[in-house]
């Protein structure tokens, strides 16, 4: 596959349950030249044409910001093209374009964002933000526990994160170790996963007098934490006692198991109990 609509298709990251998704870019859209406007505010200016251009600035320069222009169109974009060899239910299209109206919105440093839905060949496709980095899943797998500090920071990000969801009366649903990715940046981007949300019509409503979508959605960002924490897959049971940490992680960690209402109090705890530092 070259393209996608208006997407040119650079690679093929990976396939999965739900089919396959590739890096791209958007080969329609173009950013204007962030040097053009200026030179054409000035271009009538006579000290900036005879001393700042042409001792200054020289044309290498100019040529350079002309390049620009179309930047945004070689912007890596990942774009997921669904296919499933289980049958998507009837109302599966109708489901996706409802929670793609509420994600498109969404406007927050740790989820990834989603642009565009679109329909090719009788599939649904969707274009999301290109993370450049990799799940907490694959990182623990190869590199093992992480560094307290460092699942703490995690798990605060991702609980404002949450937060921002269920302040807009969505719950997740479906917070694993799979569904964070890790930038280059260690920048944590929660995966909204549209197409399982569809299939399962599994994004829940927060409800105010039953909060336990919610509570699930700690519990699940819990069973991360632990995952980071130890390096291994949570059994049925999590022993917080035997995690090998601070007894003030363990102790967040057992709230978000037991008794937190909502990630705000994750927020405040971890740094009521100074655990985004790193200390020596």
């Amino acid at each position: 596959m070259n393209t996608v609509d208006n997407y040119k298709v650079i690679e093929q990251i990976t396939s999965g349950e739900y089919g396959i998704i590739y890096k791209v870019q958007n080969v329609a859209e173009e950013i204007p030249s962030l040097i053009s406007p200026l030179m054409n505010q000035l271009q009538n200016n006579e000290l900036f044409q005879n001393v700042i251009y042409k001792h200054f600035w020289g044309s290498d320069t100019l040529r350079q910001g002309e390049q620009l222009r179309g930047e945004r169109g070689r912007i890596p974009l990942t774009l997921k093209v669904l296919e499933s060899e289980t049958p998507f239910p009837e109302d599966f299209v109708e489901n996706f374009q409802q929670y793609f109206a509420k994600a498109v919105d969404f406007n927050h440093d740790n989820i990834i964002d989603v642009h565009h839905v679109g329909f090719i060949d009788g599939k649904t496709y969707y274009v999301m933000e290109y993370v450049n980095g990799v799940s907490i899943q694959k990182e623990i797998s190869t590199c093992g526990a992480y560094f307290e500090p460092t699942a703490c920071r995690i798990v605060y990000q991702t609980s404002q994160a949450l937060d921002y969801l269920h302040e807009r009366n969505i719950v997740h649903c479906g917070v694993h170790s799979g569904s964070i990715i890790l930038s280059n940046n260690n920048k944590p981007k929660l995966h909204t996963k549209l197409h399982r949300a569809a299939f399962r019509d599994r994004w829940g409503i927060k409800d105010e007098a039953n909060r336990s979508p919610i509570i699930k959605d700690i519990r699940d960002l819990a069973i991360v934490f632990y995952e980071m924490l130890t390096g291994e897959i949570a059994e049925e049971k999590i022993d917080v006692g035997g995690v090998d940490a601070s007894e003030g992680a363990k102790e967040v960690l057992q709230k978000m198991l037991s008794s937190y209402s909502n990630c705000q109090e994750i927020c405040s705890e971890l740094q009521e109990k100074d655990l985004l530092s790193v200390k020596f």
